[in-house]
């Protein structure tokens, strides 16, 4: 997706598949204030994604969604310490590589 987003932007509109690169998809996607164009990284808004799913297992466990991984993957573990166990689906292997972003920023309230 970076890919074709790099193409569409760096590219010249002729039938040439020639174009200027003038700065690295990695400078595109800095904040404004530190000189960038503000892109967004694909791969850390997908991780993002995936870590909201996490936490609504860990905070819906009444859910069809949070039941049936529950079931499938870590029936007898929380969500945080559940293992990638034995062929995993690649929804479940995509969501278990979101628990140590999870692990960073969770935190337990008394009495919320």
């Amino acid at each position: 997706m970076e890919r074709m987003l790099a193409r569409y932007w760096w590219k010249s509109k002729s039938k040439q598949n020639s174009g200027i690169s003038w700065m690295s998809w990695s400078g595109l996607s800095k904040h404004k204030s530190v000189g960038g164009i503000s892109f967004r990284d694909f791969y850390d808004f997908n991780l993002a994604m995936l870590a909201k799913q996490g936490w609504r297992f860990l905070s819906k466990p009444d859910s069809i969604a949070s039941k049936l991984f529950r079931a499938l993957y870590f029936p007898e573990h929380d969500f945080l310490s559940a293992n990638l166990g034995y062929n995993p689906s690649f929804v479940w292997r995509s969501i278990w590589e979101s628990i140590p972003l999870l692990k960073s920023g969770v935190r337990w309230m008394i009495g919320a």
